[in-house]
């Protein structure tokens, strides 16, 4: 890949029924909740007349519902391709439980070894990192197959991988974020920094040869689109 860029445009998926009820999904495959099947109307209501080159989501239903709220309404944007790499991080036996459930166990680990630990069955926060890095990678050889100068793509996805996404931008490709850099010194952060659901983050992405050499964000985790500002609506990584 020569010197370039491309608009990495990320949504993160409608509310679902466990995220009402405070839930763990990971790699559960729940449905989006009536309000989460609106907010995906509304957020392709917001990105319809949005120039798209590409469009990328997790395989998991409520994703691909979300998407397909998205296509429905776009101009541009005739289907999406289905990613393994994009999923939730996988929280193993801790999923179908309430994330309370987590929060203590993770609260007893020490920060020297948080990264390395892992749920029961689950992935590591190094294995889930190094899964969104491959993405990345994947994503840069995928972007160089386009015939456009600066393509733009879409990403559905998940609050957490959005959070780890936002993480290796800061800590690996000089990227500023709207929240402040201050919010992504930790894997957990506030509330702040994650996305609610159909959060849209922008971002442009500059590569190299070797691949991705620095990130800017125009937006992250946005819901003006939504009808109703949700002063509690879901913002963790369920």
């Amino acid at each position: 890949m020569g010197e370039g860029q491309f608009q990495l445009v990320v949504v993160r998926h409608g509310q679902t029924e466990a995220n009402k009820t405070g839930i763990l999904q990971g790699h559960l495959d729940g449905d989006l909740s009536e309000l989460g099947r609106e907010q995906a109307r509304l957020v392709g209501e917001r990105l319809k007349s949005w120039q798209f080159d590409l469009g990328i989501v997790s395989s998991l239903r409520r994703a691909v519902a979300t998407a397909g709220a998205v296509v429905d309404q776009s101009s541009s944007l005739k289907d999406v391709v289905q990613w393994e790499t994009v999923k939730e991080r996988n929280f193993g036996d801790f999923e179908g439980r309430p994330h309370h459930d987590l929060r203590v166990v993770e609260e007893t680990i020490p920060v020297s070894e948080k990264s390395t630990w892992g749920p029961p069955n689950g992935e590591t926060g190094v294995q889930f990192r190094k899964r969104v890095e491959i993405f990345l990678q994947d994503l840069c050889l995928e972007v160089q197959k386009l015939s456009q100068d600066c393509p733009t793509i879409l990403l559905v996805t998940h609050s957490g991988f959005i959070r780890q996404l936002n993480l290796i931008f800061v800590d690996s490709f000089h990227c500023s974020m709207p929240e402040g850099n201050a919010e992504f010194s930790t894997y957990l952060g506030s509330r702040l920094g994650w996305s609610p659901n159909t959060g849209v983050s922008s971002y442009t992405v500059h590569t190299a040869p070797a691949g991705v050499v620095r990130v800017e964000c125009k937006l992250s985790g946005c819901g003006k689109h939504l009808a109703v500002e949700q002063e509690d609506g879901d913002h963790s990584p369920l």
